[in-house]
């Protein structure tokens, strides 16, 4: 031992270090390597999932039980509409399917439907109706055939406006005869 002792106190202090942390090093690698190899796999099951022991022989899942099933979960259904019920097609506490028919309204309901059905078809054949109308561009050949006779309104309104000016523009420029021209006037028809 004193061998060993003397050994190490002849080491630098980094060497100490060196030895220190090798010795802890391999010390870890070991203990974790050790852990490792005795480490069992332990996984979590998932909610459908069983461990079943390995074991020779035939599997069985067997499910054994005493007692009545009760089933808690009830549905109210409804029709959304008001009316009477002609015929049930089920009874209470009988095992249905989804799309099963279960009941039928009463005819007088089902007529009422149908006519609010067929009004509403004609209300909405008359909306499309006026809709279209509302949309359909007015054709070519009205809009040109509406815009010639307007066109010939007007400049009939402007030949009768420009006619007014002439004949305003005559009565303006029309010269009056002077009382020299009177006399002159009045000597001619008198020697006639």
């Amino acid at each position: 031992m004193k061998v060993l002792w003397g050994a190490i106190k002849a080491l630098a202090i980094w060497q100490v270090i060196v030895l220190v942390l090798v010795l802890f090093g391999s010390g870890a690698v070991v203990f974790f390597l050790y852990a490792d190899a005795t480490q069992s796999e332990t996984t979590e099951l998932t909610e459908n999932e069983q461990l079943i022991p390995i074991r020779y022989g035939d599997i069985v899942n067997q499910v054994s039980t005493n007692g009545n099933v009760a089933f808690p979960e009830r549905e109210a259904v409804t029709f959304g509409i008001s009316g009477a019920i002609g015929e049930l097609m089920t009874e209470e506490g009988q095992t249905v399917s989804q799309g099963q028919e279960l009941a039928r309204m009463d005819s007088t309901t089902i007529a009422a439907l149908e006519q609010d059905l067929a009004q509403a078809r004609v209300d909405l054949l008359q909306a499309e109706d006026a809709l279209a109308e509302l949309l359909e561009p007015i054709p070519e050949v009205t809009m040109a055939l509406d815009r010639a006779s307007a066109e010939e309104k007007v400049a009939a309104a402007r030949f009768q406006v420009q006619q007014a000016r002439d004949a305003l523009a005559e009565l303006l420029d029309l010269e009056l005869p002077t009382i020299l021209d009177v006399k002159t006037l009045n000597e001619r028809i008198a020697a006639t």
